[in-house]
């Protein structure tokens, strides 16, 4: 029945608020949640392209001064506070005109589109369940195929994009702005790529499961955490990131260098957005921001339960499945947005959303849907108030 098919995404759904899986073809009806890497899934190897890192480009293993080993983390005690030391620099907002391949918010999401200039770049499968890397303009019109091995994390900077290579290989990638000119910039596993000014700060799977940076053309290798880490946000000189969910999923932020580590927030979080002086993310299910030193934590709207969150400008799209009226309130699946004050709570869409991406002045999503008593998904792009619905090809 229906409800069962809820009941059945909702616990779905709260699962991937833990772990962002990636969306892969399913049966014809759309993208189906696939696991992440594992240790079974070995990227590919073929030849790197000609001027390419080699093997032997591979990041230092030296751990972050300083910083403990995965073994050697203390566990928080009642005098730890995620709020930061008096005696510690404030942070300031992050600025506007930071140079950056596409928003954190988009990153979290799995940067399934990115913006420039007035065209988008989008990765979608095709009718063959190939994954491929596509341009339209800012109507959705004047389709160009890129490439045929694009699966998410797009980033553009200056002349050239950077993306994850197919749900199995997971290599960082980049082309020109027409999809000429591939270069392969990392040789194992890698996802969350945020390029930022001259440099890529990236997830490492196989590679020791840390924070890893690099030049824009993969040279420079350098590893900044030793620990497994989830949802990395590079923003205002500041590496915002979630340590692994088996230890706490506690949110932290370090220097781009992996220095002055600061704990922000004590509690389970997710999905980590930056936007001007604040960081917005889900904690514990429920949305909440707080200031960059991780002061001032709110709780926004009334105990609004999330599975995906996506920062634009003053409001905030999430989605949500319905959920035991005692533990968030009476509020019906589907796809909300909200200001970032907590204030103008609307339901733009019956979805329930997943890979929640705003560029353009529209959304572009994977959304989940019931239709003849089945559960299925599609990808589609919106206007920020849910009108002018479209499947995206």
């Amino acid at each position: 029945s229906t409800l069962a098919l809820l009941l059945t995404l909702t616990l779905a759904l709260s699962l991937a608020a833990c772990v962002s899986a990636p969306d892969v073809p399913g049966n014809g009806n759309g993208a189906t949640p696939s696991d992440a890497p594992t240790q079974s899934e070995t990227p590919s190897t073929d030849p790197t392209p000609s001027g390419q890192p080699t093997q032997s480009e591979t990041p230092s293993t030296d751990p972050t001064p300083g910083a403990p080993s995965p073994s050697e983390q203390p566990s928080p005690s009642p005098s730890e506070s995620p709020v930061a030391s008096p005696s510690l620099a404030p942070l300031p907002p992050v600025p506007q005109d930071e140079i950056r391949g596409n928003s954190t918010g988009n990153i979290a999401n799995r940067g399934v589109a990115a913006l420039r200039g007035d065209r988008v770049y989008y990765t979608h499968y095709d009718a063959d369940g190939i994954w491929k890397l596509y341009s339209v303009n800012l109507e959705g019109k004047d389709r160009r195929v890129l490439t045929d091995d694009a699966f998410m994390d797009v980033n553009v900077v200056g002349d050239r994009i950077y993306y994850v290579s197919t749900p199995y290989d997971h290599l960082i990638c980049s082309v020109n702005l027409d999809g000429s000119d591939k270069r392969v910039l990392t040789d194992s596993q890698s996802g969350s790529v945020n390029a930022v000014g001259d440099r890529i700060y990236y997830e490492g799977y196989y590679d020791g499961y840390g924070i890893i940076s690099m030049n824009l053309d993969g040279t420079d290798k350098r590893r900044l955490t030793e620990e497994t880490v989830m949802y990395p946000a590079v923003a205002g000189g500041r590496l915002y990131y979630c340590d692994y969910f088996g230890n706490g999923s506690k949110l932290y932020s370090m220097n781009l260098d992996g220095s002055d580590k600061r704990l922000l927030n004590n509690d389970q979080t997710s999905h980590v957005n930056v936007v001007g002086d604040r960081v917005y993310c889900i904690s514990r299910n429920v949305l909440y921001s707080m200031n960059l030193d991780g002061s001032d934590k709110r709780m926004i709207g009334d105990n609004e339960f999330a599975a995906r969150i996506n920062v634009a400008g003053d409001r905030i799209y999430y989605g949500r499945a319905d959920w035991p009226p005692e533990v968030v309130g009476n509020t019906s699946p589907g796809f909300y947005s909200i200001k970032t004050d907590g204030t103008d709570k609307q339901k733009i869409s019956d979805d329930i959303p997943n890979s929640i991406n705003v560029v353009g002045g529209r959304i572009y999503y994977t959304g989940y849907y019931v239709e003849d008593g089945l559960l299925k998904s599609d990808f589609f792009s919106m206007n920020l108030d849910g009108t002018d619905k479209r499947p995206v090809e």
